[in-house]
């Protein structure tokens, strides 16, 4: 601003966000849920195993498909999705990160190479 507005005194702080980018009505997912190979990017989603897909990108592989997406701005935790898919499709996602219960009824992170047991 080209003046401090009055009310603002030394030592006060504040919290901002910034908006670098912002879409609306766009198909995000978890960034955990794209598999890259090849410079490309997939998402493998459950299907019934009776489809005939003539797109040749649709791998068929029991009841799971591996499909290639076309990906948009990425927060680091969603990915927006262009296209490849709609929001009709079930997207499969792996479970690593997830919380699950370890023996004697401690959490554990599912962080790999990283134990979550301490030792007393």
């Amino acid at each position: 601003p080209k003046s401090v507005p009055k009310i603002f005194r030394t030592g006060m702080t504040a919290t901002i966000t910034v908006e670098a980018n912002k879409k609306d009505d766009v198909l995000l997912l978890p960034s955990d849920a794209i598999i890259k190979k090849d410079r490309k990017s997939f998402v493998n989603i459950k299907t019934s195993g009776k489809n005939n897909f003539s797109n040749k990108n649709r791998k068929k592989n029991g009841t799971i498909q591996l499909h290639e997406v076309v990906t948009g701005i990425d927060t680091g935790q969603k990915i927006e999705i262009v296209s490849g898919i709609t929001e009709e499709d079930i997207v499969l996602i792996s479970d690593t990160g997830k919380v699950s219960r370890t023996p004697g009824g401690r959490m554990a992170a599912g962080i790999p190479g990283i134990s979550s047991t301490r030792r007393r």
